[in-house]
C-alpha cells in the first residue's frame, strides 16, 4: 500500500508541477483526509537520516574488521572515496574509480558495519565474483544473502545480480527498505560493464534505471572507466552530478612490451616466441 501511494505521489506531484495547480488554485483547495494519508507515506520515502563520520572513526571501523593495528588506507584514491561515501559531507551519488587492488571492497564492508548500518544492497553483475565476495564478506563476519524474490530478510548485506535488479519484485523490495528507513546505500560493482556488456545484456542499460527510482545513496565501482567513457556512462546511468573520485588504474605488476613486426606472419610467430619463453621460464614444458 505505502509503495502505491508513493508512486500516486510522485505522479501527482509531477502533473501538478506541469498544470501549475497550485499557483492557479492560490491555496484555495481543502486538504482530504486522504492527502494526510499520502504526506505521510511520500515521507517515509526520503533519504535515510545518516550519521556523518569522521576519518578517525572510519579507521577504527577498519581496523575492527580486519584486527589490523594500526589500519592505513592503501592509496590515497581510497582514502578519498571512504571519506566522500561515509563522510560528513552527503552525496547522493559516488563514482569510485580506483586500479584493482587498491581496496574498493573496503566500501560494501564498512557500509555493513557501521554504528548506525541498516542494510545496503551491493550489485555484482558477474556470477564467479558474487561467490569471492560473498566468502570475503564472511571472512570478517559480515552476514549477507543473496536476493531472490522470495527474499524478505534485512541483513546488513544484500546481494543481488544486474538481472534481478531490472524487475518490479526487487523495486518493490528496495523501495520497501526505504519506506522504513532501513536502506543505507547501493553499490554497483563493476560499473562499467554498464556500458561495455550493454549490447548482449540488455538488463545492464536499464540498470541505472532502476536504481533511480530508489531513494538512496548510490556508489559505482569500477577499476576499468576511462575518462574517456565518463559522460556516456553518468548519461546512460541517469546520474546527476555525481562526485567522482578517481586514482590511476595502473598496475605496477604489468609490464607492455611493444614488438614490431611485417605482416600478420611475423606478428604471430613473435607471440610465438614470446609465449614459449613465458612458458619455458615458468617450467610449464
Amino acid at each position: 500500500m505505502n509503495t502505491m501511494l508513493h508512486r500516486g505521489f510522485r505522479a501527482s506531484a509531477s502533473w501538478h508541477s506541469f498544470f501549475r495547480f497550485a499557483f492557479v488554485l492560490q491555496g484555495k483547495r481543502a486538504s482530504s483526509p486522504s492527502d494526510a494519508l499520502v504526506l505521510q507515506a511520500a515521507k517515509r520515502s526520503r533519504f535515510r537520516q545518516r550519521q556523518g563520520y569522521s576519518e578517525e572513526d572510519l579507521l577504527q571501523v577498519a581496523q575492527r574488521l580486519f584486527s589490523s593495528v594500526p589500519f592505513q588506507f592503501r592509496q590515497p584514491g581510497q582514502r578519498r572515496g571512504v571519506l566522500t561515501t561515509f563522510g560528513t559531507t552527503f552525496h547522493e551519488q559516488v563514482i569510485l574509480i580506483l586500479g584493482t587492488g587498491s581496496g574498493k571492497t573496503l566500501i560494501p564492508m564498512l557500509s555493513a558495519s557501521l554504528a548506525d548500518a541498516s542494510t545496503t544492497i551491493m550489485i555484482i553483475p558477474m556470477v564467479a565474483l558474487r561467490i569471492d565476495m560473498i566468502k570475503r564478506f564472511n571472512a570478517v563476519g559480515i552476514p549477507s544473502v543473496v536476493w531472490s524474490v522470495e527474499c524478505r530478510e534485512t541483513p546488513p548485506l544484500v546481494i543481488v545480480s544486474a538481472e534481478a535488479v531490472c524487475n518490479d519484485s526487487f523495486l518493490e523490495y528496495a523501495q520497501g527498505l526505504v519506506f522504513r528507513q532501513k536502506l543505507d546505500r547501493i553499490i554497483m560493482d563493476e560499473c562499467h560493464l554498464t556500458i561495455t556488456t550493454s549490447e548482449y545484456r540488455s538488463c545492464m542499460t536499464q540498470v541505472g534505471w532502476f536504481i533511480r527510482q530508489i531513494r538512496t545513496q548510490s556508489v559505482w565501482l569500477s577499476a576499468t572507466l576511462p575518462p574517456v567513457m565518463e559522460e556516456l556512462f553518468i548519461e546512460q546511468n541517469k546520474l546527476v552530478s555525481p562526485q567522482i573520485v578517481r586514482e590511476s588504474t595502473n598496475r605496477s605488476n604489468l609490464q607492455y612490451l611493444v614488438s614490431y613486426g611485417d605482416g600478420v606472419p611475423s606478428l604471430m610467430e613473435k607471440a610465438r616466441e614470446l609465449i614459449e619463453g613465458v612458458l619455458a621460464r615458468s617450467q610449464y614444458l
